[in-house]
């Protein structure tokens, strides 16, 4: 798990915008706007508990482009 995390800080510290732990418990999980540090998607492992990035797939906080393919919700 130690060697996860670490590789998880050095690819935000290389800049990279959506890096994941995975497969630990507690590890880093959800998406996080890039901008402002808003939980955007939730997650508990494999299970997503909340999306909260705008159907034009923007941060609702502050309005920041999130990278991915976006719909709105019906």
């Amino acid at each position: 798990a130690a060697s996860l995390e670490r590789a998880c800080e050095a690819g935000l510290a290389a800049g990279l915008k959506y890096v994941y732990t995975g497969n630990i418990e507690g590890g880093r999980q959800d998406t996080l706007c890039p901008s402002c540090g808003a939980k955007l998607i939730g997650r508990d492992g494999y299970e997503v508990l909340g999306n909260k990035v705008s159907g034009a797939g923007k941060c609702p906080e502050c309005g920041t482009g999130i990278a991915g393919f976006w719909r709105a919700k019906t």
